[in-house]
């Protein structure tokens, strides 16, 4: 009969189906297994049977959010916490769910996948979700009570937590973890903690994430690709890295002062009798530090220029910058680099000099006591 069916040049049986027919029968077939046509309220059908009443936890429909775990994940993450300090990443993506439909012809609001994760102990590679929701809502009020209801249901404690910049993720892990009302109450205990009162060492400490960091700071105008040599770019990109990443105030304020010096300071070189300004001394001295500290493809792969990133975070820093203590520590390191910027005249003219960043190194400086408190709380 086949014989009959295909021509001579003929691959396969006319009769067989073309692979488009055959994709839309498989759609039609997932379609009729579906609890309900839409996607929330099968959802809420699906909360009533066994085994998603103990995997969706909460769910809403106006605006959506669905906080979800596994028993298993809660198992999971306790026992981890009780073998080394319990440790976890949270962040945000909008590109695993689609905006939906509503009934009145509108579609909802982007959806964010919001997960905790975990690195386990000897794993070279690969991270753990123990915590997932997703949500319409982007508020410090939605994140912390996920976080709280998750916290509530059996999680123990964490004792870091590590983010991006997002201002309302801050506050929710501040509310939910740290034992403060928000940012700049968190960050008033990190510096009294940092100059030795150990009193108000908060329960859990905030952690901002380096790429994200470098990604931020890579997309200033200030040392854009297009504007500026790459071996500048590169000198403050790994400098302000150092920065973020240094264990000690001290330290800290040491590698703050150099780059306020370097990028205020229009000469540079040797004064009339030989001895090397102050801009060249510290200058060098930075150099050393980055040469031990990130390395130059790191900082390439995390620098990418993301201009719309950039607005995000430049609010996210404007609107945390407000604790007093950190400002006087600040504006000390930049008032003293202004008065030894003026202080001697090189015998070149510095080619790292770039006022406006100073700025923006300014604002940028509370991620690095968010870090320092790292050492404190170890």
């Amino acid at each position: 009969m086949a014989t009959n069916l295909m021509d001579s040049f003929d691959d396969e049986l006319p009769v067989l189906p073309k692979l488009n027919t055959l994709r839309k029968l498989k759609s039609e077939f997932r379609i009729q297994e579906r609890i309900d046509s839409d996607p929330f309220r099968a959802l809420v059908r699906m909360t009533q049977h066994d085994p998603y009443d103990k995997i969706i936890h909460e769910i809403g429909i106006y605006k959506v959010f669905i906080h979800y775990w596994l028993p298993d994940q809660i198992k999971l993450y306790n026992e981890y916490a009780k073998r080394q300090k319990p440790s976890i990443f949270i962040d945000a993506t909008g590109s695993v769910v689609s905006k939906t439909p509503r009934e009145n012809k509108s579609t909802s609001g982007h959806l964010l996948l919001y997960c905790g994760v975990i690195k386990l102990k000897g794993e070279s590679e690969g991270q753990v979700p123990v915590v997932q929701m997703i949500s319409e809502r982007h508020n410090a009020s939605a994140i912390h009570y996920w976080l709280s209801e998750w916290r509530r249901l059996g999680a123990t404690q964490p004792k870091e937590v590590v983010v991006d910049f997002s201002y309302a993720l801050l506050n929710a892990v501040c509310r939910a973890f740290c034992g403060t009302l928000d940012t700049s109450e968190y960050l008033k205990k990190c510096m009294m903690v940092l100059n030795g009162k150990r009193e108000f060492l908060p329960t859990c400490y905030l952690r901002i994430d380096v790429a994200h960091l470098l990604k931020a700071v890579g997309s200033w105008r200030e040392i854009h690709p297009s504007t500026i040599r790459p071996r500048i770019r590169q000198f403050y990109l790994r400098g302000i890295g150092q920065l973020i990443l240094t264990s000690h105030l001290n330290e800290a304020k040491e590698i703050l002062l150099s780059l306020f010096v370097t990028a205020l300071s229009e000469t540079e070189g040797n004064l009339s009798d030989g001895r090397p300004t102050i801009c060249e001394q510290m200058k060098n001295n930075l150099k050393k530090k980055i040469a031990c500290g990130l390395q130059q493809s790191a900082v390439d792969s995390m620098a990418e220029i993301d201009i719309d990133f950039e607005k995000d975070v430049q609010d996210t820093f404007e609107d945390i910058y407000t604790t007093d203590t950190i400002k006087t520590w600040v504006q000390e390191s930049l008032d003293e680099a202004k008065h030894l910027a003026i202080k001697d005249e090189g015998d070149r003219y510095n080619l790292m000099y770039l006022p406006k960043i100073a700025s923006r190194i300014k604002v940028l400086c509370y991620t690095a006591i968010y870090n320092l408190s790292n050492t404190i709380l170890d």
